[in-house]
């Protein structure tokens, strides 16, 4: 038994499996490289983190739908009314954070289950009723924020998107505050 031989053409059976993986990691060497070691510092993985959270967030959902068979074009789109009507719920009628929060779920899942109901009970193709509301919710988002900019948000309701978890939250000789 040739460990290396067993390795080599393990490799080369799953090569599409790996291609992924292997061009991550030459963007991570390219950009380490490129910015003196800065990329991978604990600052900039953070701020990572922080940017893409709600792309992942909306990634959980994604990937329920294409499990199940569908296809979601609208996810942008409603993601974008939410955070408009929030916006404005917060900024025009002086929402405190937490229940503008709370309606803003609820908008998300009053969407959710009116995509659910076309699709699931009136059977019509997920790629159809998530166009049209695409479509939809880009003029909703044009129609709501007139076009402008909603702005600025309460610090607390921006601490969901841009803070870090308490530090009370984890053991005195943590020291997230030097990141």
């Amino acid at each position: 038994f040739d460990a290396n031989h067993f390795l080599i053409q393990s490799f080369k059976k799953n090569i599409r499996q790996y291609t992924m993986v292997i061009a991550l990691l030459v963007i991570w060497v390219t950009f380490t490289f490129l910015t003196g070691s800065l990329f991978l510092s604990p600052r900039n993985l953070s701020n990572l983190f922080l940017q893409s959270a709600t792309i992942g967030v909306l990634a959980i959902g994604m990937t329920m739908v294409l499990v199940a068979g569908h296809l979601d074009l609208s996810v942008g789109s409603v993601a974008g009314f939410i955070g408009a009507a929030a916006a404005i719920l917060q900024v025009n009628y002086n929402w405190p954070t937490i229940p503008t929060v709370l309606a803003a779920i609820l908008i998300g899942a009053i969407i959710g289950l009116w995509h659910g109901f076309w699709v699931a009970y009136r059977k019509i193709p997920a790629f159809i009723v998530t166009l049209a509301s695409m479509i939809a919710f880009r003029g909703a988002i044009l129609g709501i924020t007139e076009g402008r900019t909603i702005g600025p948000m309460n610090d607390s309701f921006k601490a969901f998107g841009q803070g870090y978890v308490p530090t009370f939250l984890f053991s005195p000789t943590t020291q997230l505050d030097s990141l």
